[in-house]
């Protein structure tokens, strides 16, 4: 591959072109980022055959570039690390999951059951489910999840991904040191997501109601309660 095939191209174009020379493959898969400090011998010590994903020598630095713009990171990885994700496609967007959040990537594909169910799914009057409401809960909830791993190195535990019968979506945590509820739901045409969490008894409580495409930093720090340190 000459070098100006790809220098000038989108990203979108680039990552079709990462796709198609076998770094990423389709959803789910595991998929690896990396950086060669030495040969393609130095890299197939670090990592078992079936797991490589080799991209060719005058293209690599520029592929682990862009793979970080689709994670999300606002910075060049460390050249000699290997990073391990799990690609997930929400609504037509790419969501890149850290290795580390494998339960909540498994938590997302686990909730799809919801855009099957059909009015009357409880029994009673309860309606079918808005995928406006299920892809903005579920990219609302990786979105979190990868802000607080990436900020701070925080791993956030998976929650309960729940229907309610008012069309609306729960997302709760249960842990040793804190709990919260936040549900997803619209509202006038708009998605917003309403939230409580304390630390049990009302100690050190957070509650609000914020637009699904924000990022609140005063959220993201106060979930850190949510996190189970060993």
């Amino acid at each position: 591959m000459a070098r100006g095939s790809y220098k000038n191209k989108s990203l979108s174009e680039k990552y079709e072109l990462i796709e198609s020379h076998g770094l990423v493959k389709k959803e789910p898969i595991r998929c690896y980022c990396y950086a060669i400090p030495g040969s393609i011998k130095h890299f197939r010590q670090q990592v078992k055959p079936s797991r490589e994903f080799l991209a060719m020598e005058n293209v690599k630095r520029r592929v682990m570039y862009d793979m970080d713009k689709i994670i999300g990171k606002s910075r060049l990885s460390n050249w000699e690390t290997l990073t391990a994700f799990y690609m997930l496609t929400i609504n037509n967007e790419q969501i890149a999951f850290p290795e580390d959040l494998k339960k909540i990537y498994d938590e997302i594909l686990h909730s799809n059951f919801i855009q099957d169910l059909e009015d009357g799914w409880n029994d009673f009057e309860a309606p079918a489910f808005s995928k406006d409401v299920i892809f903005n809960a579920q990219a609302f909830l990786a979105k979190y999840a990868i802000a607080i791993h990436n900020i701070h190195g925080d791993v956030l535990p998976p929650p309960e991904i729940n229907p309610v019968s008012n069309g609306s979506i729960d997302i709760s945590w249960w842990t040793q040191k804190a709990r919260m509820l936040i549900n997803i739901k619209k509202i006038e045409g708009k998605i917003l997501a309403s939230y409580y969490g304390d630390l049990y008894n009302n100690e050190n409580p957070k509650k609000g109601s914020i637009n699904v495409t924000e990022l609140d930093f005063s959220l993201i720090t106060w979930m850190r309660n949510l996190v189970v340190h060993n």
